[in-house]
C-alpha cells in the first residue's frame, strides 16, 4: 500500500506541474508556416545585404529553414529554391 501511495503521489505531482499536452506540442503545419516565414524573412534580408558573401549566407539559412520541412510538405517553388 505504501508503494502505491507513492506511486500515485509521483504521478500527482508530474500531472500538476507539467504543462499540458497543448502547450508542449504545435500542430505541425503551424511550425512548417513558421519555417516558411522565417525562409521568406531571410530571402528579404538577402535582396538587401551589402556584399555577395552576406547574400551568400542570407541565401543558406533560408535553405537551412525550408529543409526542415518534410519533402511532401513542400511546394514546388520551395524546392527549386533548394536546388538552385
Amino acid at each position: 500500500m505504501v508503494m502505491l501511495g507513492g506511486i500515485q503521489g509521483a504521478w500527482h505531482y508530474k500531472l500538476k506541474y507539467l504543462p499540458r499536452l497543448g502547450q508542449l506540442c504545435e500542430p505541425t503545419m503551424d511550425k512548417w508556416e513558421k519555417y516558411r516565414a522565417n525562409a521568406a524573412k531571410c530571402e528579404r534580408q538577402a535582396t538587401i545585404s551589402a556584399t555577395e558573401a552576406e547574400r551568400g549566407d542570407w541565401l543558406r539559412i533560408a535553405k537551412a529553414w525550408l529543409k526542415l520541412i518534410p519533402s511532401y510538405a513542400r511546394t514546388g517553388e520551395e524546392d527549386a529554391f533548394l536546388s538552385r
